[in-house]
Order: structure tokens, then sequence, then C-alpha cells
């Protein structure tokens, strides 16, 4: 495994709450990632939670672009957004004037553990 696929089985965030770096990792023996823990946990040492991913990362991300297609195809053409969240490893899909009929289409197509979807905050609305 070359360093680019070890990349696709893991991905990193800095939580700010923790003050520390968070792995998800998807494939924890291999030995290209046991290498890299290793280097990881003696430089950085209580920095660092390493926690096995329940996804593969690389797979979330490449959804993005064929959800983003899908809602296309719907002729969907009210604001929305489409990325990833290596947090909750899941796709997040946000959309104006959502109905629970395109919510529950784009969940059966991408699997209903891969997306969350969720109507898109009122970028006008106003505290009362």
């Amino acid at each position: 495994m070359d360093n680019e696929a070890l990349l696709e089985d893991l991905i990193w965030y800095w939580d700010n709450d923790s003050n520390k770096a968070f792995f998800k990792v998807d494939k924890e023996n291999s030995p290209k990632w046991k290498e890299a823990r290793k280097h990881i946990e003696e430089r950085s040492g209580a920095k660092v939670v390493i926690k096995k991913a329940t996804k593969n990362p690389k797979m979330l991300q490449d959804m993005v672009e064929p959800v983003t297609d899908f809602l296309k195809t719907k002729n969907y053409n009210k604001d929305m957004s489409v990325g990833w969240s290596p947090v909750e490893e899941k796709v997040i899909v946000k959309v104006d004037n959502l109905t629970p009929k395109l919510a529950d289409e784009i969940k059966a197509k991408f699997g209903f553990d891969n997306v969350s979807v969720e109507e898109m905050p009122d970028r006008y609305a106003q505290d009362t």
C-alpha cells in the first residue's frame, strides 16, 4: 500500500473542544497504517485520538458528486449543499424546501446510514 492508498483509508480533523487531532482509519491492520500510527503517537502523544472509522472516508468523499448529480436529475433547482463530514462519517445533504419524498429518495439510493438529509437553514431568518 502506498501513501496515497493509506490516505484514502483515513481522515483526520481537529477538534477545538478537546484541542486534539482525531484520526479515523478504515483499515486498522494494514502494515502501512501500523507504521504511520506509531510515528503519529510518538510525535503527538496525548494530542491525538485514533478511532476505527465506521465507513471508508474515500467512499464518502466519492459519494458527494453522485448525490449532487442525482439532485440535478430530479430537476431540483433550489438552493442545496452537498458535502461530507469526517466527524459524522456521512454525506451531508441540505436542500431548500425539502420534501419528505425527496429525502426518502436520496436515502434509499445512497444508503440510510451513509446520508443525512435536512432542510437548508434559512439564511435570511432573523432571531426574534
